[in-house]
């Protein structure tokens, strides 16, 4: 954890063998998928999804969810590739489908937001463990690094990722903050673009045939995706 905290910056060895993994997590999907002997079912690839290859894309995101430098951005993006590439496989849809739309309609949170979460959480976590505690002194000392040093380090990502998102980071170095989760991620919720705003209705944004419906704002739940839930309808989306 120590090495993490310290890092300039060069974290993309850490997230590079997640591509890897993340493929071979979706093979274990489609595998067990297979293994149920069922009809066609979104539902049911979507839970897969959830609980075998997304855990595998936010391993250890605590750490390099939000913090590193250009190769570790360029490493993140890729895993992000990845994760649209899987829902879009499942749903039956277009590379052309916005990842943006295909998130919105299947109420998912984007990985970047996960990864936020859970990074908060962490950080949180810590803050309130033992001051004697040595992952506590640990997270003090890099505080200090970047509030006093001027060090490049993981308090030094997350406080600049916090006022690109128009988040004042927290002041002082002599505690470890707790950071107010449901501001945060209000803030990263609202930094991603609507889904539909300026998308002409055309057949590059129009869902493609594998999903059998195509009504543009609303078009999973067709016959062979008759299981599919309206998640858009039951949050209240609509």
């Amino acid at each position: 954890m120590s090495i993490y905290f310290h890092e300039s910056g060069k974290l993309d060895h850490s997230i590079q063998p997640l591509h890897a993994k993340a493929h071979g997590a979706w093979a274990t999907v489609i595998d067990k998928y297979k293994q149920l002997g069922t009809e066609d079912n979104v539902n049911l690839k979507l839970v897969l999804q959830r609980n075998i290859t997304e855990s595998t894309l936010c391993y250890a995101a605590e750490l390099w969810g939000i913090h590193g430098g250009a190769a570790a951005s360029r490493e993140r993006l890729q895993l992000e590739n990845i994760y649209h590439q899987q829902l879009r496989s499942i749903c039956g849809v277009k590379r052309a489908v916005s990842a943006d739309i295909l998130l919105w309609e299947l109420g998912l949170l984007p990985l970047q937001a996960l990864w936020w979460r859970l990074t908060v959480r962490f950080c949180n976590k810590i803050a309130t463990l033992d001051a004697l505690s040595f992952q506590r002194q640990v997270l003090l000392d890099n505080i200090r690094d970047a509030q006093k040093r001027g060090m490049r380090n993981y308090t030094t990502s997350l406080y600049k990722a916090m006022t690109e998102l128009g988040l004042a980071p927290p002041d002082g170095c002599e505690v470890v903050p707790e950071l107010g989760e449901s501001l945060i991620m209000q803030a990263v919720l609202v930094s991603q673009p609507p889904a539909w705003t300026d998308i002409p209705q055309c057949p590059r944004t129009c869902p493609s045939e594998g999903a059998k419906r195509c009504l543009y704002l609303h078009w999973l739940s067709a016959h062979t995706h008759a299981t599919m839930v309206d998640h858009r309808a039951a949050r209240g989306r609509q």
